[in-house]
């Protein structure tokens, strides 16, 4: 009797062993010890920054991508574009005290050098407001220097302009119904735009 036991045993061990070894539904893998890490879906987009600001969202998610997209790697507040990265300031004042407040921000007012980048200066401010960009013929009348040092090759003039009216000597962009550049009085205030350079950008 106890020998026939034995064959019995060892018969049934081997079955088990098989059943574990191939599971009935071979189209389910087996789940490994990495998969029970990963959080599920809903959890991962509903996820609070420590702040307590909610970025898990789906609206939320794409906006902050977006944004990133267009603001390249410009800290925050300033938007990349062809390598520089630019902001709008919409406090009103000289184009010399403008000028200030960018270089400490280590940054200059805004020289333009194509359509495609006034372009995007212009959705920068809305496309409405009359802003200082950083050209300047102050130094010597008719020859227009931007304050970065880059050359002035591009403008987008309106007609007639620049006049140099009772000495004008300061651009200003979005003028008028054409929302083209005007050399203006210095002293006048204005709201702004910045640039500087990139520093990540290759």
């Amino acid at each position: 009797m106890k020998i026939l036991t034995l064959p019995l045993f060892l018969c049934a061990f081997l079955a088990l062993s098989q059943a574990a070894a191939f599971p009935d539904n071979e189209d389910e893998p087996v789940k490994e010890e990495t998969d029970l890490k990963v959080l599920p879906e809903a959890e991962a987009l509903n996820w609070t920054h420590p702040a307590g600001d909610e970025l898990g969202t789906e609206e939320n998610v794409l906006k902050a991508t977006n944004d990133l997209i267009r603001r390249g790697s410009c800290s925050h507040g300033w938007w990349e574009f062809n390598g520089r990265c630019f902001r709008y300031f919409p406090i009103s004042i000289s184009w010399a005290n403008a000028q200030r407040n960018c270089v400490s921000m280590q940054a200059s007012l805004a020289s333009v050098h194509s359509f495609e980048e006034y372009h995007f200066v212009r959705n920068l401010v809305n496309g409405l407001v009359q802003a200082w960009l950083g050209g300047s013929d102050a130094q010597e009348e008719g020859t227009w220097l931007w304050s970065d040092g880059t050359p002035f090759h591009y403008s987008q003039w309106c007609h007639g302009e620049p006049n140099n009216m009772a000495g004008q000597h300061c651009l200003q962009m979005n003028y008028g119904g054409s929302k083209c550049w005007d050399d203006q009085w210095c002293n006048a205030r204005r709201p702004y735009v910045c640039s500087k350079k990139n520093s990540s950008y290759r």
